[in-house]
């Protein structure tokens, strides 16, 4: 049976992703997240060590 979004996005003509699609998606999402954290830390460690060497 069908919810309400189901059958909602299928008027607008647009589908589900299958479970597949969503898993991939979710690695990818988990692994972009991690790369922007660890990004993150790396560039304000090297904005520190740009401060200690120019102060």
């Amino acid at each position: 049976m069908k919810n309400a979004l189901q059958i909602k996005i299928e008027a607008w003509g647009m589908k589900m992703a299958s479970q597949n699609d969503m898993r991939m998606a979710e690695t990818t999402y988990s692994g972009f997240v991690t790369f922007a954290k660890w990004g993150a830390i790396a560039a304000m460690a090297v904005a520190a060590i740009v401060i200690l060497l120019i102060s």
